[in-house]
């Protein structure tokens, strides 16, 4: 979205909300927002201060982002994407929108510093970090559906 995307949240402004990524099911509906952020979180976390907690600049990026592409009235999820190996909690819902939720996949690509390997081996490690996060991130985008499909999306 970011290399088209001539949408703004304010009315006569120049300023577009502009998400890294739009995530939408096979039938075309949107289902979830995505934004990489290189900064070592995994949880949302009650306050920005606890140890590996998303912000709460980046908190209100993303509320933003789910209030203007996210449906009112359907399941949808705002998903930060962080390269960092931490436990993850899992899908978060929010306050006063109980259709919204948000969560964190990390794709840990530091783990590749952690031990010196040659560079086919790199090649393997990369791709199963890869298969990981793609695995986390379906079962993510899985449970939207789900719930979608239960509320009777269009």
């Amino acid at each position: 979205p970011n290399d088209n995307n001539d949408e703004s949240w304010l009315l006569r402004t120049a300023r577009p909300v502009r998400p890294d990524f739009l995530v939408y099911d096979c039938h075309h509906h949107l289902i979830a927002v995505m934004d990489a952020k290189y900064k070592r979180y995994g949880r949302i976390g009650r306050y920005g201060t606890e140890p590996h907690s998303v912000s709460r600049e980046d908190l209100y990026q993303m509320a933003t982002y789910m209030s203007h592409f996210g449906p009112h009235n359907l399941p949808f999820a705002g998903i930060f994407i962080s390269p960092f190996n931490t436990e993850n909690e899992g899908m978060l819902e929010l306050t006063g929108s109980p259709q919204h939720f948000m969560s964190i996949c990390n794709l840990p690509l530091e783990t590749l510093c952690d031990t010196p390997t040659e560079k086919d081996n790199v090649k393997e490690s990369l791709a199963a970090i890869e298969r990981e996060f793609a695995t986390r991130l379906d079962d993510r985008l899985k449970q939207i559906v789900v719930l979608q499909n239960a509320k009777g999306s269009p």
